[in-house]
């Protein structure tokens, strides 16, 4: 048989004793001869469960009879005896409780001069005389109680009047990135003295506050350039790296018509169609126009591209070989050229490729008339 509340067996039926074979929400029935589910108010159970042994309600809280009321209620300041005539009686009733009508202490039931943070959740402070509750750095008007306000932000007392502690009420006295810090973790040093919010490494103007920026990412300064940098590897377009899914390519360049600009692939200048796309291994040789000499080539990828140009037909070209490779000549020109005679003249195009370390070509393509 399943175990229920109501199938208990027990020798003395109790609410402490139900609790005990089902737990917190079983009790004693009205008859004191059998378990069920307790009630979620002292006020539903009869003269016999209220007394019972160790009776509680769905809540967990503790109830008892109350003779004046002739009813059931839960044992709580608001409940407690109205003709109370000391603290002692009140506290014997429910130990946070104290006379006036028997309630929960508060900040005003203490009588502290100084600040009283002792209290949990530090919800009070002193007015001078007594404990008051806590509010805005502004509301107190004591200086040995403008530590911090409701929600815990510092204060700080100048003038006799209590602030909200920030950057710019600090003295002007402080000239050092150390004292503004320790005056509060997110300030640094102002030119002229005093403390700012820190910001970004390059809105610093003086080295003195050149240390980190708002997000604590350390800041350096160019004795050079006096100027603050930040001293952490930003990936940017131009920096010859792609970088996130923004970046098709990064030539290292803001040059238009070399096949890569602003780090998206470009058809170079004079070229109807550039298709640009990564293969295999590659050992190539291209006529290196500086010295117009023919160079090997050797990089991870093999590369196929193709030009239309003007009126010319479609040229592809594909440089491969299953050969082993080396990676030493990473960020290197190829340059190499094709003779075509269009009508009564005779064009040389060329064409520069930079293989880069992201698997990209960036193609670049001229035409002279010879």
């Amino acid at each position: 048989m399943r175990k229920e509340c109501s199938s208990a067996q027990l020798n003395l039926y109790t609410a402490h004793s139900c609790r005990q074979y089902f737990g917190v929400s079983c009790s004693v029935i009205k008859n004191l001869n059998g378990c069920k589910t307790g009630q979620s108010f002292c006020m539903d159970y009869n003269h016999n469960q209220c007394i019972s042994d160790g009776q509680i309600n769905l809540n967990g809280v503790e109830c008892f009879w109350n003779e004046d009321k002739s009813t059931c209620q839960e044992r709580i300041c608001a409940n407690g005896p109205s003709n109370a005539s000391s603290h002692q009686e009140c506290a014997n009733f429910l130990s946070t409780c104290q006379k006036g009508g028997c309630r929960i202490k508060g900040c005003f039931d203490y009588q502290y001069a100084i600040d009283a943070s002792i209290f949990e959740g530090k919800r009070c402070v002193t007015n001078g005389i007594r404990c008051a509750l806590r509010k805005e750095c502004k509301d107190i008007n004591i200086e040995d109680g403008c530590k911090f306000d409701i929600n815990l932000n510092p204060c700080v007392w100048i003038d006799e009047k209590c602030y909200s502690k920030t950057c710019q009420t600090a003295q002007v006295a402080l000239t050092k990135h150390e004292d503004c810090n320790s005056y509060l973790s997110y300030c640094t040093v102002k030119q002229g003295g005093g403390c700012t919010n820190k910001q970004n490494c390059k809105d610093y103007q003086i080295q003195e506050a050149c240390f980190t920026d708002g997000e604590n990412f350390e800041c350096i300064w160019d004795v050079n350039l006096s100027k603050c940098f930040s001293n952490q590897c930003i990936h940017f377009c131009g920096d010859g790296i792609v970088t996130g899914q923004e970046e098709q390519c990064d030539d290292g360049n803001y040059f238009p018509y070399d096949g890569c600009y602003r780090c998206q692939v470009q058809c170079p200048q004079g070229c109807n169609k550039c298709i640009l796309r990564m293969v295999a291994i590659t050992i190539a040789c291209g006529l290196n126009i500086i010295n117009k000499q023919f160079t090997l080539i050797t990089y991870k990828q093999k590369y196929q591209f193709m030009i239309q140009q003007n009126s010319l037909p479609l040229q592809q070209f594909q440089y491969f070989s299953t050969k082993n490779f080396e990676d030493t000549l990473f960020n290197h020109f190829m340059y190499f050229g094709m003779l075509h005679q269009i009508m009564a003249n005779h064009y040389l195009q060329l064409f520069r490729l930079r293989f880069d370390n992201n698997l990209y070509i960036s193609l670049f393509c001229l035409q002279f008339l010879i």
